[in-house]
């Protein structure tokens, strides 16, 4: 099945959950971070936060612990976050 999904700016990056087929974090342009289902078809968006003040360039999933991940932005900051929470990033560097 073919998972479709319109996003209000450009993808700068895409890495799915480690060990979950239906899952997936978006990084964005405007420096945002999203979480998909792809089964959710009538609502995509699992869970999204503002992660950085500008476009979010990078990320990758922590191969040891698989629900963290790292993103990286033109703002400079490296953060830290969690799958489970994405209300607030767990460290910034």
């Amino acid at each position: 099945a073919v998972c479709q999904i319109k996003l209000g700016d450009s993808v700068r990056d895409i890495k799915f959950v480690p060990g979950n087929p239906y899952y997936f974090v978006a990084a964005l342009e405007n420096g945002s971070i999203e979480m998909f289902d792809k089964r959710e078809t009538s609502k995509n968006i699992t869970s999204n936060a503002l992660a950085h003040k500008r476009a979010v360039l990078t990320m990758d999933f922590n191969p040891f612990k698989k629900t963290l991940f790292a993103t990286g932005s033109m703002d400079k900051e490296v953060k830290i976050w969690d799958i489970v929470n994405l209300e607030k990033e767990k460290y910034k560097i």
